[in-house]
Formats: C-alpha cells, structure tokens, sequence
C-alpha cells in the first residue's frame, strides 16, 4: 500500500467515525485532505458513491423511524428533485469560474451575519428513533437530545450533565458550567 492511499484510509476512517457519532460531516473531512494526493475528477464520484452506501445503510438501520419524520422529509424531497434536475441541465452550460463567485457571494452574507450572532432560532423538538451515543455519553441518559452550541464544552458537560430546556437557558447553562 502507498503511503497516500494509507493517509486516505486514516482520513476516511477518522471521517466515518465522526460520522457514526454526529451523522454528518463524511465528505467534509474527507475531502480536503484527499484533494492534496487525488484530482476531484477521481475524488468526487467516489466520494458521491461511498455516500449514497452510508446514506443507504444509515435509512435501512433507521427504518422504523422513517413514519415519524416523514412529515419533515416531504418538503426537502419536494425542492430537491427540482432543483437536481435544473441544476444538472444548467452545470454544463454555464461557466465555472462565475458559478464559484455566485455562490460565493450568496454564502458570504450568510455567514458573515452568522458570525455577527445572527441566527434564526433552533426549536427544540423530542428526537426520533434510536439514542445516539453522544446524547448518552453527554447527559447520561438516552432520549436527551442537546442544541448544537452545547457541543463547545462537551468535556465540562460530561463531568456535571445539564438539565438544558430552552436554547436560551442553554446558552447560560453551558456559559457558566464553562465558568465554573
């Protein structure tokens, strides 16, 4: 095995493994460091194909909780079929160079507004299917499902678990654990 195909492995198994906790970020991971040893044009229809197994995988382990997030998957299915289709019909006639700054200069403000804290609020709701193992090991029980931000003082959390109601009160709640 060359040493670049063992960094890739050491690459995709960190990003499966982050994967396997958090349920995203495969590609994110794996596709920066992959780039320095193999072109996008050998890169990414792996990457595509590796994802559509997870993925595939990920559904078939979860089926019994397909019928409770139903309601949420139809809207998202709804603006994604059209938006592959037109997005496939446009990608070879239009130049790359102007796509990457249109898509700059749409992600840009968003992030920059993001950054300045403003963010739309994230509604809590009751989670779907199976504990994952980061809600167990961060409160110590299953079905306690924790807002994104809490994820900045996992260690302090595991030591002292937080009754955490509201994204507001977690906000102080992680705040002054980080205090403490």
């Amino acid at each position: 095995m060359t040493e670049e195909l063992s960094v890739l492995v050491l690459i995709t198994l960190a990003a499966a493994v982050v994967n396997g906790a958090l349920g995203h970020g495969f590609s994110s991971i794996t596709a920066p460091v992959a780039l320095l040893f193999y072109t996008s044009r050998i890169l990414n229809p792996a990457l595509v194909l590796l994802e559509v197994a997870i993925n595939t995988a990920i559904v078939l382990m979860s089926r019994s909780s397909l019928p409770g997030v139903g309601k949420r998957v139809v809207p998202i299915v709804l603006g994604l079929v059209p938006g592959i289709v037109l997005g496939s019909l446009l990608l070879p006639r239009i130049n790359a160079e102007w796509l990457k700054l249109f898509v700059y200069a749409l992600l840009l403000p968003l992030i920059l507004l993001q950054a300045g804290g403003i963010r739309k609020p994230v509604r809590l709701t009751p989670t779907v299917g199976a504990p994952s193992v980061r809600n167990i090991m961060m409160r110590g029980r299953p079905g306690s499902a924790l807002p994104a931000n809490a994820l900045s003082s996992a260690p302090e959390m595991l030591v002292r678990p937080l009754a955490i109601t509201s994204s507001t009160n977690a906000r102080a709640a992680v705040m002054s654990s980080c205090l403490a």
